[in-house]
Order: C-alpha cells, then sequence, then structure tokens
C-alpha cells in the first residue's frame, strides 16, 4: 500500500513536517560543525600561547615592602610612655597633709608654707624608674634612675642581675659577692612515682608467719618474713591491731611506710626536675637528696607540684625554689620564642 495524502492539499502541505525535520537537521550539523571549528581554533591558540610562555625566562619578583608593617607593630608592641622622672611636668607633684593643720604641702616640704610649723623628716628614696631599686642605690651603684632595663643588666658578670644582688645585699659590681646559689635554682618539673608494693595478707605457716607483697603491676608477688628485704624496703614489724586495719610496716633511708591490708597507698615518692640558671647544670633528685651549687650543699626536704624546699647544710637555712618562669624557658633556649609549647630541658 502507499502512504496516506492528505486529500486536497499541495505536495507541500502534505510534507511540511517531514521539511521542517530536515531544516532542524541541517541547523544542527551546521551548529556542530561551527562548534567544532571554534574549538580546534582556540586549542590553536591556546597552543601557541603556552608554547610562547614557555619559552620566556621568568623574571624576580620584586620583593614586598612590608617596613610599614614592621613599624606599626614594633610601635604597637613598644608604645610610647613618659619616664616616671618626666611625669612632673604632666601631673601634679606628690603632697600629703601638714602637721598639725592638715594643709596640702609637698611631700619633700620641712616647713609648712602657710603656718611655718616645721615637718618630720622623711628618709623617702624613690624608685623613679620602678625597677625595683630605689634610686639612690642605683646611683651608688652605678646605675641610671631613669633606666628601667639596667636592673635585669649582670654588671659584674657573676649571672645574679643587678636586682637580684640588690635584694639579697651583695655587691653587684664585685663578681666574688653574689646572692646564695639556690636563688637561681628553678623547678622544672615534678614527677610522681606511685609506690609499687601492696600488701594483700598473711600466711601462717609453722616456721613463721609470712606477709604476702605484690607489685602494683602483678608482675611478681614476695611472701617475706618480718627483718627481711623486699625490693630494697625493709620489713619491720606487723600489727593486726592497728586502727585502720591489719598493718605492715616498711623502712627504707629512714622513710616509714604503713601498708594497709587490701589497701593501694596513697603516699606518692616524687622526683623533682631541678635546672641551675647560672650554668643550665640539671638535678633530678628526691626527698633527703643533695644537691651541690658553687661549693654549698643543700638537702632536699620537701617536693610538691609548683615548689621544692632545700636546707642549706651548714646554716640550715631553708629556701623554697620555684616554677622556671616561661621567660627563663625561653633564655635557656637561646632566646626562640617560635614554639607555641615550650620544651622543658633535657635531663640526663
Amino acid at each position: 500500500m502507499g502512504s496516506a495524502k492528505r486529500p486536497g492539499g499541495s505536495w507541500f502541505e502534505q510534507n511540511y513536517d517531514k521539511l521542517a525535520l530536515v531544516v532542524i537537521l541541517v541547523v544542527l550539523l551546521l551548529s556542530a560543525l561551527l562548534l567544532v571549528l571554534k574549538i580546534g581554533g582556540e586549542r590553536k591558540e591556546f597552543d601557541a600561547r603556552y608554547s610562547q610562555e614557555t619559552s620566556m625566562e621568568g623574571a624576580t619578583a620584586k620583593p614586598l615592602d612590608v617596613s610599614l608593617v614592621s613599624n606599626l607593630l614594633s610601635r604597637l608592641s613598644n608604645p610610647f610612655q613618659v619616664q616616671l622622672v618626666n611625669r612632673s611636668f604632666m601631673v601634679g607633684e606628690e603632697r600629703v597633709a601638714s602637721i598639725p593643720s592638715g594643709a596640702p604641702i609637698p611631700f619633700k616640704a620641712t616647713v609648712d608654707p602657710f603656718s611655718g610649723t616645721e615637718q618630720p623628716s622623711v628618709d623617702y628614696d624613690p624608685d623613679s624608674d620602678g625597677d625595683g631599686i630605689p634610686d639612690k642605690a642605683e646611683t651608688q651603684i652605678g646605675l641610671n634612675p631613669a633606666d628601667p632595663t639596667d636592673a635585669r643588666a649582670d654588671l659584674d658578670g657573676d649571672g645574679y642581675s643587678n636586682l637580684e644582688e640588690y635584694q639579697a645585699g651583695t655587691d653587684p659590681r664585685d663578681p666574688a659577692s653574689f646572692p646564695p646559689p639556690a636563688a637561681k635554682l628553678r623547678l622544672v618539673r615534678t614527677v610522681v612515682n606511685p609506690f609499687k608494693l601492696r600488701f594483700l595478707g598473711i600466711s601462717r605457716l609453722p616456721d613463721g608467719d609470712r606477709y604476702q607483697l605484690n607489685l602494683r603491676t602483678l608482675e611478681r608477688t614476695y611472701f617475706a618474713r618480718v627483718g627481711e628485704v623486699v625490693d630494697g624496703f625493709n620489713v619491720l614489724s606487723y600489727d593486726d591491731k592497728a586502727t585502720e586495719g591489719p598493718t605492715l610496716t616498711l623502712e627504707k633511708d629512714g622513710s616509714v611506710i604503713r601498708l594497709i591490708q587490701g589497701r593501694v597507698i596513697d603516699q606518692d615518692a616524687r622526683t623533682a626536675l631541678l635546672i641551675f640558671l647560672v650554668d643550665g647544670s640539671r638535678f633530678r633528685v628526691q626527698i633527703r637528696d643533695d644537691v651541690r651549687l658553687k661549693d654549698l650543699v643543700y638537702k632536699v626536704v620537701d617536693i610538691r607540684e609548683d615548689r621544692v624546699v632545700i636546707r642549706e647544710q651548714q646554716t640550715g637555712k631553708q629556701t623554697s625554689v620555684g616554677l622556671l618562669t616561661t621567660a627563663e624557658r625561653t633564655a635557656l633556649q637561646g632566646g626562640s620564642s617560635a614554639t607555641p609549647e615550650p620544651v622543658a630541658p633535657s635531663f640526663p
């Protein structure tokens, strides 16, 4: 059968849908051809530009000028401040109440200008630069009363600052005169060593009682008698009628430790890590250990998390050694403060 035709219509009317389809296909083909030609042209242009750029030698970039930012940060970190000696030009002088009228008169006035009454003398030695050393003492030593930085300097090079020597009453100009060495001793950190033995029970044997002692790690068990030594501890005595329960008493180096049956002992042995700021010497000590500094011997009396108490053997004077500060730690590291968390000095 042949294809059906619309009756009474022309050939165009009868075939217009086919013609429209052909036109659309032609337009699509032309569009695809144009797109291919466009991509090819862009590709050639890109290749030519890439070849040109890769063949050129790169020019050295000009360094950025950051001087303005550096100057601004420097000014922000060190703002301008008027020294105390010059502030009298900007604020009123210090005044006190006169005796007996109570009128405001200058602090150093010897006579009341209003009544003519003589005022009590006051031995006043100001600290104009606020560095901790009074003006008279700074002048006598040879320092500048208007310079707050010279208190941290070391005139005689003995490792102690001028302020430390002034506070200790020693001569900051004489290297043979310096504060007690303990003044330069610092606590880096404290290490807690839990007591390792536990008293768990007693065995009644014909040849005598034996006491069961376990290591905290449960790696080993001892059955000891009174008078025997267990892991360096001498078994002194046993008391089954103690208030807190059956108790076994141990002793080591003069230290007495009481172990209650079945309980974990809460007594800790502490190790202190100390450093001597003068020469960087390091010490790892426990209670009753000796520390030798500049021909002086100190005995460790107590160890805490934030301090260590030592006693000088010759004089018996006790000194509390404080924690190492951030500034001291940075100085020990050569002035570098790049790391956010300073690393503690290493110990042998």
